[in-house]
């Protein structure tokens, strides 16, 4: 019927126009173009993670240092790591070694193996998730330091090293200490130096939770993503978290990885919102002074 729209056929009630489409969406040859930088730099990235975690293995195993978390493993590998490390413990204790149990708290199972038994285990179990929350906590913040390229003075490098060797429950002559003393690069520190530094910190603030930081921050990203993430999954959040506000402390904040870490943050179900959330926690909860003792 003249001077009347026919109805549009062959499915395409609603479609736009080609020329209309090429209007919304661009050219394709733009899009091809934009989607290849993406990938480019998705690749990338991953290639720079893998080899932060490739270095930070083998740094570790140069000096010595034995974890329970190792960068890189699947939650089934790390799940058996886990398994492995708990029955090294449990030997340790029938073999008399008690330093990971609190022997106080067991007084009330004695007269009952069945009880003390089960007691023993719960410990050894919280003692390896704390033990694996601080090991995790310090590898990113060394990944995020390697990611950055900074250079700190030795008086900043001092006061890091000691600040994750409390977090770690370990002494200046531990083997952590030659590890962080590499990786965080810059001017070499001694261990007397961390030491008195460490030894200030415990008296000044009586620090009576090493794993506070730790444990906080990731406290609040199971609060944000309401518990839906494994251990790795945390711990890569965490990662990438941490990454994000140490460029944004050093004003790194407008580059490509700036922006794909967001949306592969994005791309797990994090919101904007999130994540801003979660960058202003660690930056807050890292310039916080540990609790002092009441």
């Amino acid at each position: 019927m003249a001077g009347i729209d026919q109805p549009p056929r062959n499915g395409q009630f609603g479609k736009e126009s080609d020329w209309e489409r090429s209007e919304i969406l661009g050219d394709p040859d733009d899009m091809d173009t934009e989607l290849a930088a993406l990938v480019e730099k998705a690749e990338h990235a991953s290639e720079v993670r893998d080899n932060v975690a490739f270095w930070i293995n083998n740094m570790l195993e140069k000096h010595g240092v034995n974890t329970i978390y190792q960068l890189g493993l699947s939650d089934e590998e790390s799940s058996k790591r886990e398994d492995a490390v708990f029955e090294v413990y449990r030997q340790d204790v029938e073999n008399g070694d008690f330093s990971k149990l609190d022997i106080s708290a067991l007084d009330e199972c004695r007269g009952d193996e069945l009880a003390l038994a089960e007691a023993i285990d719960l410990q050894l179990q919280v003692y390896i998730e704390k033990r694996i929350a601080s090991e995790m906590f310090v590898m990113m913040c060394v990944s995020t330091e390697l990611d950055s390229q900074r250079v700190m003075d030795g008086t900043e490098k001092t006061d890091m090293i000691a600040d994750h060797l409390l977090v770690l429950d370990e002494t200046s002559h531990s083997p952590w200490f030659g590890f962080l003393n590499e990786a965080l690069g810059g001017e070499d520190v001694s261990p007397e130096q961390v030491e008195r530094v460490m030894d200030a910190q415990t008296t000044a603030n009586k620090t009576g939770d090493p794993y506070e930081k730790s444990r906080e921050f990731y406290d609040r990203i199971f609060m944000e993503t309401g518990g839906g993430l494994s251990a790795v999954q945390t711990a890569l959040v965490a990662y990438d978290i941490a990454g994000l506000a140490m460029k944004e402390m050093t004003d790194q904040a407008s580059g490509g990885e700036y922006a794909y870490c967001i949306e592969k943050l994005q791309s797990i179900g994090l919101s904007d919102e999130q994540i801003t959330t979660l960058i202003a926690a660690y930056k807050e909860i890292m310039r916080r002074p540990p609790k002092a003792e009441e």
